[in-house]
């Protein structure tokens, strides 16, 4: 069989039609849900793609060649269209009502912060462990400090990732004035599990505040900022110094983090595209049958106390990896002990809906941190 132009646009058409798809549909493989976290973000290039492709069948079937596959091809793209254009149409709707202004030129253009006059220090080693050396990445501002710091915890469900894996918001923490440190901690394998991940920030903790002088950071005003896994992480070992009397974080910044992991291991999310349940007994090292002090210990919930640092909780109602049920299991501890708490609920967003620096759900949630920060810090 010969391949023809309106092969092409059909193929094109159907790919379109299903990432449109994915937005609304729970993905049931983990490479689907892959496709579903690019086509959430980005909806306005699909609204464009789309266009073409209806266009592009148009003039197929104007041309009375090919009329069954330039028909499937149309049907696909209006799809495509009025589904992608519904959900940038909520994000957008949703920024109004929020009184947030965000930029569907930026989001097009993948626009990227300014890196100017900001200065990246790669890989200090702040710790050594059996398995190696532990390093973290430095963003300075441009200015004389000393300056409030953000300490960044990178995700990857504890067993993957890397440091400045989002490397564009550190340059614009830095580029608001923060010193960023992102770094690098043990990941879980076999002899590896929590709580040695905590405790290599406790390590990095320790380290910034031996060298404040020299980077000009005022370690009084350090936030914790992390992701997914990361969020757990900084939630866990910002709210732990608290309750001991010795807080590290004057602030903390969650992301789609767990916050009750024996929870979250008794109702994982379906379809299960990472089975969390094998996620999470390899990094407490078993069950919540098994080892239900470490679960205890790990989960934020449990953690909770008067002294408990401000915390801002970022989620989307469509992630497929840590359920924003997470957020309402820790709501009632932070309300029953009188702890200043923000909630960012985007209805239409993925697990890890920032990976779009200047995505849509990005600049909302971007808008939202800088004014927490602000307040904070």
């Amino acid at each position: 069989m010969r391949v023809t132009n309106a092969h092409i646009v059909l193929g094109c058409a159907l790919i379109v039609a299903l990432a449109a798809l994915l937005t609304f549909v729970p993905a049931p493989v983990y490479l689907l849900w892959l496709v579903a976290l690019l086509a959430s973000e980005l909806g306005p290039h699909l609204v464009i793609v789309s266009i073409v492709l209806l266009i592009l069948a148009a003039r197929g079937l104007r041309s009375r060649t090919h009329l069954r596959l330039n028909g499937a091809a149309a049907l696909l793209a209006v799809f495509g269209l009025v589904a992608a254009a519904a959900q940038t149409a909520t994000i957008l709707g949703s920024s109004v009502a929020r009184g947030e202004n965000i930029s569907l030129l930026d989001c097009l253009l993948f626009n990227r912060p300014s890196t100017a006059g900001i200065v990246k220090f790669k890989g200090k080693q702040y710790a050594r462990r059996d398995s190696g050396a532990l390093y973290l990445d430095i963003y300075q501002p441009s200015v004389t400090g000393p300056h409030p710091g953000v300490l960044v915890i990178h995700g990857g469900s504890w067993r993957g990732g890397h440091r400045s894996d989002f490397e564009q918001y550190d340059y614009w923490l830095a580029g608001l004035g923060y010193t960023v440190f992102d770094l690098d901690y043990r990941l879980v394998k076999s002899g590896v599990h929590f709580p040695s991940p905590e405790k290599d920030i406790e390590l990095a903790v320790d380290w910034i505040a031996q060298h404040a002088g020299e980077l000009g950071v005022d370690t009084r005003r350090l936030a914790f900022l992390g992701r997914s896994a990361g969020a757990q992480l900084a939630m866990v070992a910002a709210y732990k110094t608290a309750l001991a009397g010795d807080g590290k974080a004057r602030c903390v910044v969650a992301l789609y983090g767990p916050t009750d992991l024996a929870w979250d291991y008794d109702n994982p999310i379906l379809p299960d595209i990472i089975d969390s349940r094998d996620v999470l007994s390899a990094y407490l090292g078993g069950t919540p049958t098994q080892v239900p002090d470490l679960y205890s210990q790990a989960s934020a919930c449990a953690l909770v106390s008067d002294a408990t640092p401000p915390t801002i909780l970022i989620h989307g109602g469509r992630d497929q990896i840590v359920s924003d049920r997470n957020v309402g299991r820790l709501v009632p501890h932070l309300q029953e002990h009188r702890v200043a708490f923000d909630y960012l609920h985007m209805p239409w967003a993925n697990h890890g809906f920032d990976w779009h620096f200047s995505g849509l759900s990005s600049q909302i949630s971007r808008k939202r941190i800088e004014r927490f920060l602000k307040g904070r810090l």
